[in-house]
């Protein structure tokens, strides 16, 4: 009964978000026109994004909490398209942890397509993170590690790009996060 209420709340809020994005949109194309007015509408893009992925995380562990692996599953897949790094390990991380301990969970985690488009879309993003130059935060790499680790998938090309990365970033590791 509580996974139902959960999941009408996360498709409520998720239609919202859906609004607020897309008021923030056509409210930014009113302003102007040339360079300015598409200033504007990207600036106003980036702010809904920035405010949509603490929400995502929110949804991602607030559903997780409540151990019901096939809604966690759910909101991840409803989420997924307009998640970055941080959600992304939290989706990694939340998975492992409520597989952790169930060989038979976690064998068929390992077969939904989900957690396939999950760590496929984790590793691009981290290539495209690397390609340009930036610097995933150094708890993302220990999630992900961690989750892969415990869900015991061995991504060869995932593991090296966190290993390079980690390396250039070595010294911003808290010891918890090696």
């Amino acid at each position: 009964r509580q996974s139902a209420t959960t999941a009408a709340s996360a498709e409520a809020e998720a239609a919202a978000v859906g609004a607020r994005r897309s008021a923030a949109m056509s409210s930014a194309e009113t302003p102007a026109a040339g360079k300015r007015g598409k200033r504007t509408r990207h600036r106003a893009r980036q702010e809904t994004k920035r405010a949509t992925f603490p929400f995502i995380n929110g949804q991602i562990i607030a559903v997780a909490d409540t151990g019901d692996i096939a809604l966690t599953l759910s909101i991840i897949e409803t989420y997924i398209s307009d998640m970055n790094l941080v959600n992304m390990a939290t989706a990694l991380h939340r998975l492992a942890k409520l597989t952790a301990n169930d060989t038979a969970t976690r064998a068929l985690l390992l077969e939904h397509s989900v957690l396939v488009q999950l760590v496929g879309d984790v590793n691009a993003l981290l290539e495209k993170n690397r390609a340009a130059g930036g610097s995933p935060h150094c708890q993302v790499l220990s999630n992900i590690s961690w989750a892969l680790a415990t869900l015991k998938i061995p991504d060869v090309p995932l593991l090296g790009a966190i290993a390079q990365l980690s390396c250039r970033l070595v010294a911003g590791f808290k010891p918890f996060e090696l």
